[in-house]
């Protein structure tokens, strides 16, 4: 697992030990506070968009300080493996369920970061949820386990602009999603399975267009920080951007080890090197 940088630039995170971590400052390159062990293995690291706060995973969810390196919250249970966090309101929602019960709701939690934490909403979600991310301030979308049908993927839109949550589903699917990403206008979903890359528009419950996936590795990976395409990548296999309108593929980068996008910016990197590409919408609106 490698280190995470803050979305500023300022602030490294590294897991020195499969069990530690620590904050570095990148400017003065002198470390932020003491290493931090925890009694499990640290598998996530990650920083919130608005550079406000540190995320990280052992067992269970904790909250750090970038600029002290001091933990503020946790450790805080939580069943999915990311972490769905609001900056425009400094809101972190967390799902608690039964593993083992496949009728289990997950418990959710919304945590306010100006209360200190604290739990400021909380409501049942009819699924075990598997992935989150927030929409928009007063809707987030949550993919889950359909309830009593364990390898079935139902995608919820939860709406919280009212008292009561109330819940949309935006597809049902027997395949195993693997990955998922909103285009940077929220205005569509795109998700990967074992077979295929779909891209479903927000409130219509058909896919707008399905493409083949022909990736042999379990690695698969969406990302989509333009509203114009969006990548798709298995570690070892090609990278491809296609266009979120029509589903059509403007780019490929055969054999990529790595690959991942920032705005209208490209990385892959393969045996060879890297490449930094960029979008061009006046070269045939294509990926340059």
């Amino acid at each position: 697992m490698g280190p995470a940088v803050s979305p500023d630039g300022k602030v490294l995170v590294t897991r020195p030990e499969m069990n530690s971590l620590r904050f570095w400052n990148l400017e003065t390159r002198k470390s932020i506070g003491p290493e931090h062990v925890h009694q499990g293995m640290v598998s996530m690291l990650q920083f919130s968009a608005d550079n406000k706060w540190g995320f990280s995973r052992a067992g269970s969810l904790s909250v750090w300080d970038p600029k002290t390196g001091e933990q503020v919250a946790g450790p805080i249970r939580n069943d999915i493996y990311t972490t769905a966090y609001l900056p425009e309101r400094q809101h972190l929602v967390t799902f608690t369920h039964d593993n083992k019960d496949p009728f289990s709701k997950s418990k959710v939690e919304i945590r306010s970061g100006t209360s200190h934490w604290a739990t400021v909403r909380q409501f049942d979600l009819p699924g075990q949820a598997r992935d989150a991310e927030w929409i928009d301030p007063d809707r987030l979308l949550v993919l889950a386990t359909e309830l009593g049908k364990k390898y079935n993927t139902v995608a919820f839109v939860v709406h919280l602009a009212q008292d009561t949550a109330t819940f949309d589903v935006l597809f049902r699917t027997d395949d195993r999603i693997h990955d998922f990403t909103l285009s940077e206008d929220r205005h569509h979903l795109v998700t990967i399975s074992t077979e295929k890359v779909s891209c479903w528009k927000m409130g219509v419950t058909k896919p707008k267009w399905e493409s083949r996936w022909s990736g042999k590795y379990w690695q698969k990976h969406v990302f989509g920080t333009n509203p114009h395409w969006v990548l798709a990548h298995g570690r070892g296999d090609d990278a491809i951007a296609y266009s979120i309108e029509d589903g059509s593929e403007l780019w490929r980068k055969k054999s990529a080890i790595h690959a991942r996008t920032d705005g209208d910016y490209l990385l892959v990197a393969d045996k060879e090197g890297a490449e930094i590409w960029c979008w061009s919408a006046e070269n045939d609106a294509r990926v340059k």
